[in-house]
């Protein structure tokens, strides 16, 4: 897991894998700070697990619009998340 967060204004993110302990899927969370509202995390997750025993690249983005998350320097396919 990797992880980042600041307090003023409210903003991070996070790359891990999901935690329902039977697979690993990677996913990657954005914490943002919208003009008006409450600051709220939001997540790309791929639909596919990570492969036991292999290196792998996982990397998110995040454009001020669109979650995205990349592994091996492909862009996974959706679900984006599209942030409000």
């Amino acid at each position: 897991m990797s992880y980042k967060e600041h307090a003023s204004p409210q903003c991070g993110f996070m790359l891990s894998l999901n935690e329902d302990g039977e697979s690993q899927y990677p996913r990657f969370w954005v914490r943002v700070q919208p003009a008006s509202g409450s600051a709220a995390w939001q997540y790309a997750e791929s639909a596919t697990p990570v492969p036991a025993d292999t290196w792998v690249h996982l990397a998110g983005t995040y454009d001020g619009q669109y979650v995205r998350l990349f592994q091996n320097g492909a862009r996974l396919p959706a679900p984006w998340r599209r942030v409000q």
